[in-house]
């Protein structure tokens, strides 16, 4: 008698404990997602998942090293003489951009005879070379411009030197000019002109090789001097570093 009436009362104990992971799994199942927000609907909107990249070990090896827009490349001027710039610079494109470079480099030199080039302040003239140029309209006391040197084209014999000629007085404003430009006047009104024009009119396949490379490594440009500055008078202008400032925008235009 005792055990039936234990029976009796316990059963609907045991039947409330049995319904509870029911009704909690009934719970979970109808919990509404996380809402990260509500549209001007009054719709709820699930939060959009993240997206996650592959790992850092898979990424393409150039695309890593592929520089944001804007970014400015990686350009050395270096001195053609230091035997170490190989192992300076391990990777990087080593580009010989004087008179004694190899193909296609040699033609950034302003000793390469282009053709065609402008004269600057001379209408109708032109000239073989940057520096045959530079060299023609340039005056020493006594000695007068030198048309002859427009047309040298074999890289040889252009320059004209202080031993010889003796003290540079200026560079004429054209074949035809009366003013003399002072040596920086001369730097941003003759040769920066001048070498700017080849650039772009005879250079423009061989600047956007340049620029695809910097995309995958440095470039060293080497040159005899290093001197980027045109108003530093005491060191020779490099024209590499003219390229390398042509090359990442920082072209010293003004006048």
């Amino acid at each position: 008698m005792t055990s039936a009436f234990f029976i009796l009362h316990a059963l609907p104990v045991i039947a409330r404990f049995r319904s509870v992971p029911q009704s909690r799994a009934r719970h979970r199942q109808e919990e509404p997602a996380k809402v990260a927000h509500v549209i001007h609907s009054g719709e709820p909107r699930r939060r959009t998942p993240e997206i996650v990249g592959p790992p850092e070990h898979d990424l393409d090896h150039a695309a890593k090293r592929r520089p944001a827009k804007g970014e400015v490349m990686t350009v050395h001027v270096v001195n053609r003489r230091r035997t170490t710039v190989a192992a300076s610079h391990p990777g990087a494109l080593i580009a010989d951009v004087t008179s004694r470079g190899p193909e296609p480099w040699v033609r950034f030199s302003p000793f390469y005879p282009h053709g065609g080039i402008p004269v600057p302040y001379s209408p109708g003239v032109e000239s073989a070379s940057v520096e045959g140029i530079w060299q023609a309209l340039k005056v020493f006391r006594g000695t007068g411009i030198d048309v002859g040197k427009l047309g040298v084209t074999s890289m040889k014999g252009l320059k004209r030197t202080v031993r010889k000629h003796g003290e540079v007085v200026g560079h004429r404003t054209g074949i035809e000019g009366s003013e003399l430009l002072a040596y920086e006047q001369a730097r941003r009104q003759i040769y920066l002109p001048s070498y700017r024009w080849v650039l772009e009119n005879r250079l423009a396949d061989l600047i956007g090789e340049l620029r695809d490379a910097s995309t995958e490594r440095d470039i060293v440009l080497l040159d005899y001097t290093t001197n980027g500055e045109v108003e530093n008078l005491s060191k020779p202008l490099s024209h590499a570093a003219l390229l390398r400032s042509h090359l990442t925008g920082e072209w010293p235009w003004a006048l």
